[in-house]
């Protein structure tokens, strides 16, 4: 008998144990919140500062997340994001703006920030840089936030040393209207190419060069960038030439698009 209630007291101790070491076995954090989940960053933008009354640098960010700090009439680099329907959020000037944007996955995107402090705007564009251009050329284009009396809206000209002229070629890269983009266009690389923006719609139709060109003897009359510049595109590579300017004359920025991306 005295066996069998040793054996009892045994079973007993034992169940005890073994419960003790399963409560204590038990995870710590069963009640903590479950972490948060990473959303993929699968798209890229970069943002041009064109906010003419400022000349502070902003701190740009889509909703939460802080994109970069872009200082006055410049641009940042490719910064990776998500996707959606988001918010530009930046305070200028002390006073805090949001504006919608809608980027989509896989894409490259020019965020063109433009206008008064007090009421600015945003213009998406996107960047087809993954498509590369034809052998022997690269790719160029303009971006008008030329904020001046003068114009609000721009023409380029090339030079063309055989005719002597300057000439804006219909349909690509004139009329260039204030905040917003022309469309890449082709040219032979490392070549000096001589060009210079004009208030649109100011140029001389002659038909020296062809019925496809305006021309344009006249050497700055027109110009709201003077002097003019060259430049020598790359095999490849995509060109942005941002034009800023709050007077009579403007300035530029050249973007290289391929240098902008982070590996």
């Amino acid at each position: 008998m005295q066996k069998k209630i040793t054996m009892f007291k045994y079973y007993i101790l034992a169940f005890a144990i073994a419960c003790a070491a399963f409560t204590s076995c038990k995870p710590d954090n069963d009640d903590a919140p479950a972490p948060a989940v990473e959303v993929p960053k699968n798209t890229s933008v970069l943002i041009v500062n064109a906010i003419s009354d400022n000349s502070s640098a902003v701190v740009f960010s889509l909703d939460a997340d802080a994109i970069a700090t872009v200082g006055a009439d410049n641009y940042s680099a490719y910064v990776p994001v998500s996707e959606g329907s988001r918010k530009l959020k930046f305070t200028v000037n002390g006073s805090v703006k949001e504006l919608p944007v809608t980027i989509e996955k896989d894409k490259y995107y020019t965020l063109i920030v433009y206008g008064k402090s007090a009421s600015p705007s945003v213009t998406v564009v996107t960047d087809n840089i993954t498509t590369a251009p034809p052998a022997t050329n690269f790719s160029y284009r303009y971006i008008n936030v030329y904020d001046s009396a003068v114009t609000k809206s721009v023409s380029a000209q090339a030079f063309y040393p055989s005719f002597n002229k300057w000439a804006t070629q219909v349909g690509a890269h004139e009329n260039i209207v204030f905040g917003k983009s022309s469309t890449f266009t082709n040219y032979p690389a490392g070549i000096d190419a001589e060009w210079r923006i004009i208030k649109a719609g100011t140029e001389t139709t002659k038909g020296e060069l062809s019925g496809a060109y305006n021309s344009d003897p006249r050497e700055a009359t027109n110009g709201v960038y003077t002097p003019t510049d060259k430049a020598k595109g790359t095999v490849g590579q995509h060109f942005t030439y941002v034009i800023f300017g709050h007077g009579a004359t403007g300035s530029y920025k050249l973007i290289v698009h391929e240098n902008q991306v982070i590996k």
